[in-house]
């Protein structure tokens, strides 16, 4: 009785870790899929956005997030105040702030605008070198929504005025905005070489999961076989 629970006992514990890890390998392959479909989509929905014209930033929007990526013009002025500042790197892997500040429209609306990107030691500094011009301005740029935690991104350090994601709800309770359209303008570069820089978020987002999910499938088959002729040895061996 021992001897056949024991035989049981040694074919069952490495089957089912076999099994298990196999399984885990197959699920990632099949979530990697997943993701290339959902950046799929994203990608076709930011190429479409930037092949639409420029438009005014309108009234009211039903759905902001249709919008998201779409060129547009704001007439306003930017209202004096503290601005938070979002770590995160250049096209270079140089590290910097994005500058976003409060802006009113000119029919009295509330709207959080990144200014653009400025380098570490320049944001680190007094932002007064790089306040924004008084007076009524014309810009443009882009729409963006609020942006959530991701899995590996740092919380944001509000009292130090450190951000890594654009919470906009958070953004705006920190400016003293309470009335703010659901959404923040992204300003293109103005071309005048001063700082903060605009139109430095990149666009272009890669899509190699396709790739990644044939590793994850790789590995599981590579799995599979080395356990299948590790317990076919084994079996030659007691004969």
């Amino acid at each position: 009785m021992k001897r056949g629970s024991a035989t049981w006992t040694n074919r069952f514990w490495p089957f089912a870790f076999m099994t298990a890890v196999g399984l885990t390998l197959i699920s990632l392959g099949v979530w990697q899929l997943d993701r290339m479909q959902w950046k799929q989509q994203l990608i076709r929905h930011i190429e479409a956005s930037l092949a639409e014209p420029k438009i005014e930033l309108p009234d009211r929007a039903l759905v902001w997030r249709d919008l998201e990526y779409r060129k547009v013009s704001i007439v306003g002025t930017f209202v004096a105040g503290r601005e938070a500042r979002l770590f995160t790197m250049d096209e270079r892997g140089v590290p910097g702030y994005h500058i976003f500040s409060r802006f009113q429209l000119r029919d009295g609306r509330n709207l959080i605008v990144n200014r653009g990107w400025v380098p570490k030691h320049t944001g680190d500094k007094k932002l007064s070198d790089i306040r924004p011009r008084p007076g009524e301005v014309t810009l443009t740029g882009r729409v963006r929504l609020s942006q959530a935690k991701g899995p590996f991104t740092p919380a944001n350090e509000i009292e130090a005025n450190v951000w890594y994601f654009a919470d906009l709800d958070a953004i705006a309770t920190f400016l003293s905005v309470s009335d703010s359209a659901p959404i923040f303008v992204e300003l293109e570069d103005d071309g005048t070489g001063r700082w903060p820089r605009g139109g430095v978020t990149r666009l272009e987002i890669p899509n190699n999961h396709l790739q990644y999910a044939f590793t994850w499938f790789a590995l599981a088959g590579v799995f599979v076989f080395m356990f299948g002729l590790w317990r076919y040895r084994g079996r030659q061996v007691k004969d």
